[in-house]
């Protein structure tokens, strides 16, 4: 097994991934309402890099059936659906839907992730599955990679 981690997606290349377990790590919003919105029967959370792209994968649905989500730089976005606070994702908002997500930081890192064999979102509320998920990879000896989402594209400490 090898465990590698990179401070930020853009740090990693197709190569650094490619059949691997992945997790992404952007602890306080964007993996914990990915994670919140799931366990409320969202029917999936697909990430994007930039609000256009949210808008234009939105025509391919019944408007119904589709909620814009995300912020920039930790503002809702305006003519959007949510933000990106995990509150917002009640059963009663997210149920049966399908969550079109753009953020400034953990959406980015969750994109370039094509070729891996496994993502994992990982974040505090959903601690437990992660781990269990991790020790299956072990057993397994999986190659595993970390991928913190940073600030801006940079390392961080802080969310």
């Amino acid at each position: 097994m090898r465990l590698d981690v990179f401070f930020g997606g853009h740090q990693m290349t197709a190569a650094d991934i490619q059949g691997r377990v992945v997790l992404v790590i952007d602890v306080l919003r964007a993996s914990t309402t990915v994670a919140v919105a799931l366990a409320n029967g969202a029917r999936a959370v697909i990430p994007f890099e930039s609000s256009d792209e949210v808008i234009a994968r939105a025509k391919q649905f019944e408007r119904s059936d589709v909620l814009l989500a995300g912020e920039r730089r930790m503002r809702a976005i305006p003519g959007f659906d949510l933000g990106n606070s995990p509150l917002e994702y009640t059963a009663e908002t997210v149920e049966g839907k399908t969550v079109l997500l753009t953020t400034t930081n953990g959406t980015v890192a969750l994109v370039g992730l094509q070729g891996a064999r496994d993502v994992v979102v990982a974040s505090y509320v959903n601690l437990s599955a992660v781990s269990a998920m991790i020790r299956a990879a072990a057993r397994g000896a999986a190659d595993v990679a970390i991928v913190c989402a940073g600030r801006d594209r940079q390392f961080s400490l802080v969310g």
